[in-house]
């Protein structure tokens, strides 16, 4: 069974800056995204022992979602400038550890991971993914994969089985969910008046937003069937007449967002994954910002590994 790893790059850059954001190398230059993401990445790759590292970055320009909705992601706050400083660290360390560093214009990072999933998940690999996009969910429907969270002396996993007993929802309707409620992090709305509660409901009464415009003979063609449930009885049931009448006078949103909501699929690159990791080319980078601690604890997990390799 092989491992993977998969980061989402962003994600980590700002969660190491908002942890570490204070620290500097000794030339006064701001490192602490660099040194949290490093670090991460480094006791990740030890604690899980992934056969395959790949990571997915973002772009700056417009995806193809802005071409939807010129809106989306617009309520995000600009990038300090003591964090857009580190990003050229940040892909240079990554360049030096993998060659399965992937960008791709019109496409966010989740949509390459998407595709790192698809391609890759089996019931013979498991498939560990370092991201805060609940987004991602959508990829339980998929065999053997866990979302991870690094703790200080273990890794803590999220998985399918803890998805459908937080939410009591499949992951097929995961992105029906999203459609229905919106997203104010990605700045799309959803149908009005319905949340998290209502939308829970509807979907575990109708299985898909597919499946109740089906019954209600409405256009369903740009959805995807997903569960199974009672739409008869939920739609006969006058307590519901109000929310159907709010989804068929607000079809435009819904299908709008179910299209925002939804992974997409991506040629990230042409070549398979390289197997392994080169941390090691990294260390030069991690001692000219003065981060020995990486170093000493690279050389203390690893340094061991190597020579035990060339010698068996």
């Amino acid at each position: 069974m092989a491992k993977y790893l998969i980061i989402d790059s962003m994600y980590l850059t700002y969660r190491s800056y908002y942890a570490y954001g204070n620290l500097t190398n000794l030339e006064r230059q701001p490192t602490g995204a660099f040194f949290g993401y490093a670090k991460t990445v480094l006791q990740l790759l030890n604690k899980l022992d992934a056969d395959y590292l790949a990571i997915a970055r973002d772009l700056p320009e417009p995806t193809l979602r802005h071409k939807e909705l010129v809106e989306y992601k617009a309520n995000r706050k600009p990038m300090e400038d003591n964090l857009v400083s580190q990003l050229p660290l940040i892909d240079d360390f990554c360049d030096k550890i993998t060659t399965n560093f992937f960008s791709l214009g019109g496409y966010e990072a989740d949509d390459i991971i998407n595709s790192l999933v698809t391609k890759y998940a089996s019931n013979e690999n498991e498939i560990y993914i370092m991201s805060g996009d609940r987004d991602l969910y959508q990829l339980f429907i998929h065999p053997n994969v866990y979302f991870v969270k690094e703790e200080k002396n273990y890794v803590e996993l999220f998985g399918e089985q803890d998805f459908v007993k937080k939410y009591e929802l499949n992951a097929n309707q995961w992105v029906d969910y999203k459609a229905l409620i919106g997203d104010g992090s990605d700045n799309f709305k959803g149908v009005p008046g319905v949340g998290p509660v209502t939308a829970t409901k509807l979907l575990q009464a109708n299985g898909s937003i597919y499946n109740l415009l089906g019954k209600l003979n409405i256009d369903n063609s740009k959805f995807s069937p997903g569960g199974t449930g009672e739409s008869d009885a939920w739609i006969e049931d006058k307590k519901n007449a109000t929310l159907i009448e709010k989804i068929k006078n607000n079809m435009p949103i819904l299908e709008q967002s179910y299209m925002l909501s939804k992974l997409m699929l991506c040629d990230y690159t042409t070549n398979p994954l390289s197997k392994g990791h080169t941390f090691e080319n990294s260390l030069e980078l991690l001692e000219k910002n003065n981060m020995k601690t990486l170093v000493d604890y690279y050389n203390k997990n690893f340094g061991q590994k190597l020579i035990q390799d060339e010698l068996f």
